[in-house]
Parts: C-alpha cells; sequence; structure tokens
C-alpha cells in the first residue's frame, strides 16, 4: 500500500474516467479482475491495494501519479470542480431526505479542503507555489475565515500586520519542528466557512452517519467544546433526552473545565488543583513573564481574563488533557448510555461518586 494518498481524490477521478468510458460499475469490474463492490468501495474514497492502482492506472491509458493524485496532467477546472468546489452548496440550515446525500458529498469535499489548504499554506508562506498551485491554493483560502483575535491574543496582544507573519510568530514561539504541531496550530488559526449548524446535523435522526462526518470534520477539540457547551447548566433530564449530547459522548467527545470550575463562583475561590494544572502547562509568555503565580488573591482575576481557560485553542495537545474534567464527562456518560442500557451499573456509579466526595469532605 503506498502511504499518504488521498483516496477520496483517486476514487472521484476513478468515477469520472469510468463514466467517460461509458462503463458501469459491473462493467469496470470485470475488466479490472475484481469485484463490483471493490469498485465500489474505491469510489467511496476506501484504500486499495498498490497493484489494483497499477491495473487503473493501466486500463485507463494514465501515468500512476495522475491516479494517486486524483488529477489528469491536462486538468484544472475539472479536477478542482469534484473535489474542492463549495459553491455548488445551499446552506444546510435543515436537514432532510431530499438534501442528505447533498450533505454527505459536502462534508466529502470540506475534508478535502482542509487537508489540501493545509499542505498548500506552509509553501505558500515560504513563497515557493508553482503557478498552479497558487491558482488552487487563491480558490481553496476563500473558504477560510481567520482567527486573528486568537492570532493576537497567543502574541501577548500585539498587533499582527499579516496572517503570514502570526504564522511565523506562532511557529517561533512554540518552536514548532514537526509537521503535525504545526498542522495543529494552523487548525486552530484558519477555520472552514461550514453552511451547517452543529445543532441541525446533531440532531438529524436519520442515522448517524452525517454526525460521523461532521465530528470527524470538526476535530476533537472542537467537539470537546460542543459537549462542554451543552452540558453546562443543563439538568440530568435534560442531557438524558438530548440527542446531540448522547452523540458527541457516543463519538468519544469529553467535558474540559470551565471558569466556573477554575474560580468557583467567587474569584477568589480558587481551586488549587485545577489551577496547579493549568500553571504548570501554560503554553507561552501571557502568565509566565506577566503574573505572579504564588500571589493568586491578587493576580487571579487578571489571569482568568487574559488566559482563558474555556478555550481549546490556549494549549498544546498534550497540555489539552489537563484541561479534561474527566469526573463530569464519565457522569455525563452514564446518563445518557447506561441509565436506560444498564440502570444497575448507572446507580452503582452514581453512588460511588457520591461515596467519594463525602470521603473528601
Amino acid at each position: 500500500m503506498i502511504k499518504d494518498i488521498n483516496f477520496d481524490l483517486v476514487g472521484n477521478l476513478i468515477l469520472k474516467l469510468r463514466e467517460t468510458y461509458g462503463l458501469s460499475q459491473q462493467q469496470f469490474a470485470e475488466e479490472i479482475g475484481v469485484s463490483k463492490g471493490a469498485v465500489c468501495q474505491w469510489e467511496k474514497g476506501m484504500p486499495f491495494k498498490t497493484e489494483n492502482l497499477y491495473d487503473v492506472a493501466r486500463y485507463f491509458n494514465i501515468t500512476v501519479s495522475e491516479l494517486i493524485e486524483g488529477q489528469l496532467d491536462e486538468e484544472d477546472q475539472d479536477y478542482f470542480e469534484r473535489n474542492y468546489n463549495l459553491d455548488d452548496f445551499d446552506n444546510f440550515d435543515e436537514i432532510n431526505e431530499s438534501n442528505y446525500d447533498d450533505l454527505l458529498e459536502y462534508f466529502k469535499r470540506c475534508k478535502n479542503v482542509i487537508k489540501r489548504f493545509m499542505m498548500l499554506y506552509p509553501i505558500h508562506v515560504q513563497g515557493k507555489l508553482t503557478k498552479k498551485q497558487s491558482n488552487e491554493y487563491n480558490r481553496l483560502s476563500r473558504y477560510f475565515d481567520v482567527d486573528y483575535e486568537y492570532a493576537n491574543a497567543i502574541n501577548i496582544g500585539m498587533s499582527i500586520p499579516s496572517i503570514d507573519e502570526a504564522v511565523e510568530e506562532l511557529t517561533n514561539f512554540f518552536e514548532i519542528t514537526d509537521k503535525k504541531d504545526l498542522d495543529y496550530i494552523l487548525f486552530k488559526l484558519f477555520y472552514l466557512k461550514l453552511k451547517v449548524r452543529p445543532i441541525s446535523v446533531l440532531n438529524y435522526d436519520k442515522d448517524n452517519s452525517a454526525t460521523n462526518e461532521y465530528l470527524e470534520l470538526i476535530g476533537k477539540e472542537r467537539c470537546d467544546e460542543l459537549l462542554t457547551n451543552f452540558v453546562n447548566k443543563a439538568t440530568d433530564d435534560e442531557i438524558e433526552n438530548s440527542l446531540p449530547i448522547r452523540r458527541l459522548i457516543e463519538a468519544g467527545a469529553r467535558c474540559f473545565f470551565t471558569p466556573e470550575h477554575i474560580h468557583g463562583y467567587e474569584y477568589n475561590e480558587v481551586d488549587e488543583d485545577v489551577f496547579k494544572q493549568l500553571t504548570n502547562i501554560a503554553p507561552n509568555a501571557i502568565i509566565q513573564d506577566r503574573y505572579d503565580f504564588f500571589n493568586k488573591e491578587r493576580y487571579t482575576n487578571q489571569i482568568l481574563e487574559r488566559y482563558n481557560p474555556y478555550s481549546w485553542k490556549n494549549y498544546m495537545k498534550e497540555g489539552y488533557e489537563y484541561l479534561i474534567d474527566v469526573e463530569t464527562t464519565n457522569k455525563i456518560r452514564d446518563i445518557v448510555i447506561l441509565k436506560n442500557s444498564d440502570p444497575n451499573t448507572f446507580y452503582k456509579n452514581l453512588i460511588s461518586r457520591d461515596l467519594k466526595h463525602l470521603e473528601a469532605k
């Protein structure tokens, strides 16, 4: 298996070529010597063996490089239209059977757009895009907004002339050398202008396909943020009967600490254990160079205002794990999953939690 292939692009090209040749999936499968089901999976973007890549390229008389890139050498506009064009889709304010298939195709293209843009952007910053890549980058960048507030905040409130300089500052600030870490910063800095509201897709009860695609698209941290927002100040009954909360929990979303957890209802009631965790993993000089951790009574207000613990964007990947509120997450998971499916375990967990609180007192 060849690594680092976007099989969504490969599948879209196979579909285009098969239809151009006037072949059904069954006919094409027989020509290649595979099952119709295999062709169907390929066109849906599923990975397939290296030898099959060569067979498909040979049959359509194209290079393996063209097939892997999902783009014929003479193509430009057609390639962009079938893989990245988001303009053809209306806003999905309401999701129903008539637009459900379009929604799945939209999510598929959104993922392609994000992946391609994140690959091109660092090359753009270095000024090394080819003319063809530059044209593609310009079209993709229209689909993104920039979180200038985050970029400014992470640079200690300094005004940033351009977003390219912001990325350079962030990269230097965090001493980023690993591509995965850079992708994580870019994912926080740029966000796709989605045409769907979270509550719409999470509430659609046809099946979980759209939900799973959406949650994969927005990323784990945003899933956690959604769950935290949904459960904040909600009653147990509201949590139990909420389809969005159930789907987020089943997808592995977790609650994280909110400002109320950090300072209680009074700013001077700091949870010292949580406070210690946050200050130990502070990723930047906003706190470390400007505030005295040991004089919490005096500086807690300022720290909370400048360093908002409610935002996952303030953390690098390893630091973010400290923000997870495991106890609340387990309670929510029990309510939405165990209470109906396994009441005995639910109440056992409930009693166990109460006993721990009593022991702590």
